[in-house]
C-alpha cells in the first residue's frame, strides 16, 4: 500500500512540476492579459454606472 502511495506522490509531483516549468515563461504575458480584462470591466462598470 505504501508502495502505491508513494507512487501517486511521486505522480503529484511530477505533474506539478511540469505544470510550473510550462508556466513560468508565460506568467507576465497571462498577468498582463488579466490586468487588461480587470481594467476593461472596470471602464465598463464605469460607463455603465454613468447612465
Amino acid at each position: 500500500m505504501s508502495d502505491k502511495i508513494d507512487a501517486v506522490v511521486e505522480t503529484g509531483q511530477n505533474n506539478a512540476a511540469a505544470g510550473e516549468e510550462f508556466f513560468e515563461p508565460h506568467k507576465d504575458a497571462y498577468a498582463d492579459s488579466l490586468f487588461r480584462i480587470v481594467a476593461n470591466h472596470n471602464d465598463v462598470v464605469e460607463l455603465a454606472e454613468q447612465d
